[in-house]
Order: structure tokens, then C-alpha cells, then sequence
């Protein structure tokens, strides 16, 4: 098999060396998933590889799913989530493809699908005279799940797409012997969806189990005491026999246990060995994060206009941030959303005079703080209202918000006052007509942009709203503009 799949994968490739080094979208995904179910140069699976909550399940039920259905194949989508064991699994795929078209079973063939059902469920997949452990001796059982297959479960033309890899509570082993009699035995298309880093570490942590149980000896007992190691730990309690209480057993702490495997074994991880007796192409999924998240205002925002319209204004820096932190998950965008959501019904953001950027001090401060949340890095350490540093800024009521779904309104209020004045300030100041000329008067096209200044300037300056240590300046700006051609009447109605 091993060898098959090298030629298979020169042969698929058609110049794709370094699949598994590059990230695809979803468009490339499609087309090399279209590839591989219309073509048969041998048996294989493939995986679609990305981080939990990085939007690929919802890419494969929303958009592969549906992609490969258009082209008239049937397709079963089964999660692993929690499938303890095979027969688990044996049971929720036949009953999930058996149950897609009820009438037709009821009426037909009643009987047999319910001997099949109980027959199913301890024998695991119909394509193997052998699986593991399991042996179909009883020729009774096998006319059985023949006239199953034959009638009512040609599951053979399906697409099958197994998600959560990572997450299945029973053997790796067990489960991807299982998957493997689809591929091999059946011949059918297999798509496995994973989280490619989290599958290798249960692996690595289910073999290095199996190694140190064969490396100790009768008279020795492990030592689950040390700190860490919790999933391995895990796997070796589920192995381990109870041993009656004796002086003489030696007990063996894991680092000890873990050079010794070292010495017999080697250390390399053994996921790519695993991995590719099923999985002939890894495509890294890399999702369009903007549509994502658009997709999800959308969803959850139907009812509020204008705070779908804030959020979608501020999404390109929410997916640039989210890139930025290394943090593709979409878990925590519907956290914020959902945040946002109880913020922006508690705080009634259109009173404010510079309503767009209250929003959006709301909306940027919400976003990194449920970032650093999620993460765990959200530290209680704001001892001030709020702290500034470049584009970002947190909020204390708002990280309390996060924390501990407690939200003081009149707080927020104050602090969002704050802000609007302090706004409002820096907008007169920006759009102080001193300002205006000290920026733009030599770029001006005509004469009344900086005529009509210059007057505001002299007005102003008449009222006293000028203190008398900013005349130095403006008189330098007037003195340039007269330089350029400009009467001087004006330098000496600024002087009077």
C-alpha cells in the first residue's frame, strides 16, 4: 500500500509537489476534491487539514457537501465526536444512510432492514470478510449484509466524510482500520476532515502509551504524580491493570519510562507512517476569513441594521487582527458577536455625537479583548478606566463584560462619554481652520480655500480663542502665505 500511494500521489500530482506545505482556498479545495472522486488511478482518502474553528466544517456542510451533491453523488457526512467504538459508528453511518430515504424502507423492505440494523451494529462495515478483530464467519450473516448492500445500502456509489478525527474516543488504530475497508475493500471516496496537529499529538500519545506499557516491567507500577503529560497519563490509566498494594513493586516515574522508550523504540513520531497507509493527499484548508465572518454578521445581526452595518465597516481590521494574533478561529468570532450583541442592546450608541466612532472604540476593544480571552491571556491588570497603545485599546468594563457576563451600564456610559468628548475636541482642533491652512494651503487649487481660512483665523483671534502662545505660530503661517503672493493686509489685521 505504501508504495501504491507513492506512484498514486506522482501520478494525481500533476505538478502539486508540496501539497502538504501550502494552504488552499476554498475554490482550489473544491476543484481537487472534483479531481479526486471523478478519477480512479487507486484506493486512497484524502484530508482536509485546518486549527479548530477555522470554518471548516461549516465549508464542507455548507459549501463541499452541497458542491459534490450537485453532481448527482450521494454523500454521508458523520462526525466522530465522542464515537467510543466501532460498532458506535457502525451503527450511526448505516442508520444516518438508511434513514435518508425512509419511505422507500418502510414500505419495501421493513424485515430486512431490521435484521440489517442489529446485524450492522456488531459486525461494523459490510465491505470487509475481515476487520481488525472481527471475523464474518456465519454465511447466515453474510447473505444478510449482501442483500443489504445488494437492495437497500448500495453505499458503495456515496461519498463518505468522516469530520472530528481528532476528537473520536476510541483507538486511532481501530478507527482508521475501519475507515481504510472503505477505501481498500469498497473502493469508495473518502474525505477525512481533521485538525491535522491535534490527530498527530493523540497518536503520538496513544503509540508512546503502548511503548512504555511494553517497557515496564512486572514488578514496577508508573507514577502518575508528575505534573503535565495529561493525555498520555489518560491513556495509559485506561490500560493499566489493578496491582494489589506490595512493598516490593517499584514505582516508575514517566520521564524514566519515556528513555526507555526511547532506547527500544526511537523517538519519532509515528503519525506519517500512520497516516499515509490511508491518507493519500492533505489539502490545508485556508479560509476566506473576510466572507466567513460577513456571513456570520449576517446571521446574527438580521434584526439591527446599523450594527451590522458598524461591524461590517471595521471587518477588514477584525480579520487583519485576527490573522495578526495567529488566532483563525471562528469560535471566538461568534463569542464577539454574541458579546457585542448584549453590549450594543445595553448601550444606546446613537446619542453620542460622533456615533461611528463610538462604535467603533466599542466594537475594536470588545474584538481584542475576547481574543486575549479565548487565548487565556486576558489578565486582570487594567487598573485604569481604559489604556490606549497605538490602534489598540481595552476597556475595563467591557473585559468585565467578557469575563464575567456582568455588565455595569452606567460605567460604560461614563466611559463612552469620555471618549465622545474627547473626540469631539480633536475633530474641532483637526478642523481648526489654522490647522486646515497649516496642512493644505500650498496644495489648495484656488484662492477661497485659503482667503476664507485666513478670515476664520483673524475672527477667532478676535474672540480670544487663541492663547497667546499659539500667534507665534500663526503668524509664521501668514507671513509663508504672503511669501507666496498673498497681501499683507491680512498679517496686519492678525497683528492689530
Amino acid at each position: 500500500m505504501q508504495n501504491a500511494n507513492a506512484v498514486g500521489e506522482k501520478i494525481i500530482g500533476r505538478g502539486r509537489q508540496e501539497m502538504d506545505e501550502r494552504y488552499l482556498s476554498e475554490s482550489s479545495i473544491l476543484k481537487e476534491i472534483k479531481y479526486y472522486i471523478d478519477t480512479d488511478f487507486y484506493n486512497y482518502a484524502v484530508m482536509i487539514d485546518g486549527a479548530w474553528g477555522s470554518g471548516k466544517t461549516y465549508f464542507v456542510k455548507n459549501v463541499l457537501l452541497k458542491k459534490i451533491e450537485s453532481n448527482e453523488k450521494r454523500v454521508l457526512y458523520v462526525s466522530l465526536y465522542g464515537i467510543s467504538n466501532i460498532q458506535e459508528l457502525g451503527k450511526k453511518l448505516y442508520l444516518d444512510y438508511l434513514l435518508k430515504d425512509k419511505s422507500k424502507l418502510v414500505m419495501e423492505h421493513t424485515e430486512l432492514v431490521e435484521n440489517v440494523i442489529g446485524t450492522i451494529i456488531d459486525i461494523g462495515s459490510p465491505f470487509m470478510g475481515k476487520l481488525g478483530d472481527i471475523d464474518i464467519k456465519e454465511r447466515k450473516i453474510k447473505n444478510i449484509v449482501q442483500n443489504a448492500v445488494k437492495h437497500i445500502c448500495p453505499m458503495k456509489n456515496c461519498v463518505l466524510i468522516f469530520d472530528d478525527l481528532e476528537r473520536c474516543d476510541c483507538s486511532i488504530q481501530d478507527i482508521l482500520g475501519y475507515i481504510n475497508g472503505f477505501v481498500e475493500q469498497a473502493g469508495m471516496k473518502v474525505i477525512i476532515i481533521a485538525n491535522q496537529e491535534e490527530f498527530r499529538k493523540k497518536i503520538d500519545a496513544q503509540t508512546l502509551a503502548m511503548q512504555i506499557r511494553a517497557v515496564i516491567g512486572r514488578d514496577e507500577t508508573l507514577d502518575f504524580t508528575e505534573p503535565g503529560n495529561g493525555q498520555l497519563v489518560k491513556y495509559l490509566i485506561s490500560m493499566q491493570n489493578k496491582q494489589p498494594e506490595n512493598e516490593k513493586i517499584k514505582k516508575v516515574s514517566l520521564n524514566v519510562a519515556k528513555e526507555r522508550v526511547a532506547r527500544v523504540f526511537g523517538v519519532e513520531s509515528e503519525y506519517e507512517h500512520i497516516r499515509e497507509k490511508i491518507v493519500g493527499t492533505v489539502f490545508h484548508y485556508n479560509p476566506d476569513t473576510k466572507k466567513v465572518m460577513s456571513n456570520l454578521i449576517q446571521k446574527n445581526f438580521t434584526y439591527n441594521t446599523n450594527s451590522r452595518r458598524q461591524l461590517e465597516k471595521n471587518i477588514n481590521y477584525l480579520a487583519e487582527s485576527m490573522e495578526e494574533e495567529k488566532h483563525i478561529n471562528f469560535r471566538t468570532f461568534q463569542f464577539f458577536l454574541q458579546k457585542m450583541d448584549g453590549l450594543f442592546q445595553e448601550l444606546n450608541v446613537e446619542k453620542y455625537e460622533n456615533v461611528d466612532f463610538i462604535y467603533k472604540i466599542i466594537i475594536l476593544s470588545c474584538w481584542e479583548s475576547c481574543i486575549l480571552f479565548k487565548a487565556g491571556k486576558l489578565k486582570t491588570d487594567l487598573k485604569d478606566e481604559y489604556y490606549k497603545d497605538g490602534g489598540k485599546i481595552r476597556i475595563r468594563f467591557i473585559e468585565d463584560y467578557i469575563k464575567y457576563s456582568w455588565l455595569d451600564v452606567e460605567k460604560g456610559k461614563r466611559v463612552l462619554k469620555k471618549f465622545d468628548v474627547e473626540e469631539s475636541r480633536v475633530y474641532l482642533l483637526l478642523n481648526d481652520p489654522i490647522n486646515l491652512l497649516q496642512k493644505d494651503w500650498y496644495k489648495a487649487d484656488n484662492d477661497e480655500f485659503i482667503l476664507d481660512n485666513m478670515g476664520a483665523v483673524i475672527e477667532k483671534a478676535r474672540d480670544g480663542e487663541y492663547d497667546i502662545g499659539s500667534f507665534d505660530r500663526i503668524i509664521q503661517i501668514f507671513l509663508q502665505i504672503h511669501a507666496a503672493g498673498f497681501d499683507i493686509k491680512y498679517v496686519d489685521q492678525l497683528i492689530q
